[in-house]
């Protein structure tokens, strides 16, 4: 909450949540979390703050698989630029479009993906032929999860927007119906029968408005649920 100028909870906790922090554990105390819990803290405020430019140094270092996604996911929606530092490959197939090469004693510059890369450049041999055949089914894998990462994020992440912008209409929908009934209250306590007559009316016209809102809501969730589930699955696929 600290970095959010207008303190705006429900983001906030959203992005808590995206950090692994659900629920209770959004409220934890700095000073009860673990190391790596620590670095997703930072990592979230990282994310929160307006940018237009995130130097990262390994930022994976101590996440474990599902928070390296969740990270992955955000910085693939993130808007400004990236200067990353990193031997995740997941990651460079995702973010990455123009490379500064550290490999055999030289520094060069690439502008591209780093499939790309691999295919007009590639790294110098540096394992034993002997292991190169092992080596093959990990970087699959790893392609393999680094394509359902980023498809997650491009399919949940407009989806999960529209949710937060019905869970604020709601909201407001919400606030807008205790106003009426307050005016509704008022006007009894008065015995005003024509503004009893016109806020009854607006009552039950709100009460219809937010009956949409919520069953809009809990379809969107449930399909939101539904899509979080199948990515979820394929990536545990992947790890087997």
């Amino acid at each position: 909450m600290t970095v959010f100028p207008e303190r705006q909870k429900t983001v906030a906790r959203n992005l808590a949540a995206a950090m692994l922090f659900e629920g209770d554990a959004a409220e934890k105390p700095i000073r009860v979390l673990s190391g790596g819990e620590r670095h997703r803290v930072l990592l979230a405020k990282l994310l929160a703050q307006p940018a237009n430019l995130l130097l990262l140094d390994e930022p994976t270092n101590h996440l474990d698989m599902d928070a390296t996604d969740a990270l992955l996911a955000a910085l693939d929606q993130f808007e400004g630029g990236i200067v990353l530092v990193t031997h995740n490959e997941m990651f460079l197939r995702v973010l990455a479009t123009r490379f500064v090469i550290f490999d055999g004693g030289r520094v060069r510059v690439f502008h591209g993906t780093y499939d790309d890369f691999l295919e007009k450049i590639g790294w110098e041999e540096e394992e034993e032929k002997e292991n190169f055949s092992e080596s093959i089914p990990k970087k699959n894998i790893r392609q393999k999860r680094a394509s359902i990462v980023q498809e997650k994020s491009r399919v949940l992440k407009p989806l999960e927007r529209q949710l937060a912008e019905l869970e604020k209409t709601i909201e407001q929908a919400e606030e807008e119906k205790n106003h009426i009934t307050t005016l509704l209250m008022e006007a009894s306590v008065r015995s005003d029968g024509e503004v009893i007559r016109e806020q009854s009316i607006a009552l039950k016209l709100q009460e219809k408005r937010l009956q949409e809102l919520y069953e809009a809501y809990y379809a969107l969730a449930s399909d939101v649920e539904e899509k979080q589930s199948f990515y979820d699955a394929q990536l545990k696929e992947c790890e087997e």
